[in-house]
């Protein structure tokens, strides 16, 4: 988001503390990333995915087109770049499998009813290093480019406790203004450039 908005991240990092107040150049450019090609918001993506500090994975299609990965990711199971650029629905297992398979799941992800699956697991790829996986409980968020869906995928370790599985969060239950930014948004278009732009916390 910094290098959209061509600043540095520890600054940006102020103005969504609230330790300082946004200038209105900056809530301008940032009311001007949804005007910005998709092209250029999923490369930034991929630069993004590839510098988190957490297992991370961007991928295309309902066939899982391995895409981008983070440092940690890579750590996590080393033999994963060697997928890069390719499906990993062939080699898909556990729950992994189990959402892929899901007809009706599926359908309402590309119906864009799903906004995010959670999930926790141990491997779900049938590949070498597949013993060596810990336990792990991974957000997808699903978004479209072009009528194209991707999935970015954020993981955290887990308990080995836990019970495997997974549960999708549907857009109808998130609400339609989860951070009450709309109006103040829909304002600043209206008007220009606001002084301020803030979501209320709570």
């Amino acid at each position: 988001m910094a290098d959209l908005c061509s600043l540095q991240p520890k600054r940006l990092a102020a103005v969504e503390r609230e330790e300082t107040e946004p200038s209105p150049e900056l809530v301008g450019r940032l009311i001007d990333l949804s005007h910005r090609l998709p092209s250029e918001l999923v490369s930034s993506l991929t630069t993004s995915v590839g510098r988190s500090g957490l297992p991370r994975a961007l991928s295309r299609s309902n066939k899982l087109r391995l895409e981008a990965l983070s440092g940690p990711a890579i750590q996590k199971r080393p033999q994963i770049v060697d997928w890069i650029g390719r499906d990993l629905a062939p080699v898909a297992c556990g729950v992994l499998r189990s959402i892929l398979e899901d007809s009706a799941l599926q359908r309402a992800i590309r119906k864009r009813e799903v906004a995010s699956i959670v999930t926790t697991t141990r491997s779900v790829l049938r590949i070498e290093d597949a013993d060596e996986i810990g336990t792990f409980r991974t957000t997808i968020n699903y978004f479209f480019h072009d009528g194209v869906l991707f999935s970015d995928a954020i993981a955290v370790p887990a308990s080995e406790s836990e019970r495997m599985g997974f549960t999708p969060l549907m857009v109808d239950e998130l609400g339609d203004d989860l951070f009450g930014d709309h109006p103040a948004f829909e304002a600043g278009m209206a008007a220009g450039v606001p002084k301020s732009v803030r979501g209320r916390r709570g």
